[in-house]
């Protein structure tokens, strides 16, 4: 995440622009978060969910890298928050609830993400007393700083 946070996410846009545009970037980063482990999800299905054109929805993450580089992002952060408030699922299981094609492109994807593989960090959750359960909480926090960037971008 960078350090603007999640509004970052937005394209640079006059601030009436910007507050327009706030409810369906809500929206849109809700329904990534709870459709994440689908195969499918990408900016068809976002595209038909949301009646927008993959202009408009690719402009809203233009600042992201794209759409398709944040639903990349978004997969092994996931993965680690599953990981940690589940250490014992398996990873082939894991794969398949976050969406990815193989176990090596799970891998492959947190070791870049986090700096080491899956089960490395399965056994640190292990050592550790402390589980955070999955919630989402992170989706009230992308609500909070999108609304906020909205209207208070100068």
């Amino acid at each position: 995440m960078s350090s603007t946070g999640y509004y970052s996410t937005i394209a640079p846009q006059a601030p009436s622009a910007m507050a327009a545009h706030a409810p369906l970037m809500i929206d849109v980063l809700a329904s990534i978060e709870q459709h994440i482990g689908e195969a499918e999800l990408g900016s068809e299905s976002l595209q038909q969910a949301f009646a927008v054109s993959r202009a408009s929805l690719y402009r809203l993450f233009q600042s992201r890298g794209g759409l398709a580089s944040y639903i990349r992002e978004q997969r092994p952060s996931t993965a680690h928050r599953y990981l940690q408030a589940y250490p014992d699922c398996s990873l082939t299981w894991l794969l398949h609830e976050m969406g990815f094609a193989s176990e090596r492109k799970v891998q492959r994807a947190f070791q870049q993400r986090f700096g080491m593989p899956p089960m490395h960090w399965r056994r640190q959750c292990h050592a550790t007393p402390c589980r955070v359960a999955h919630t989402h909480a992170t989706t009230w926090s992308l609500r909070a700083d999108v609304a906020l960037h909205a209207r208070t971008e100068p």
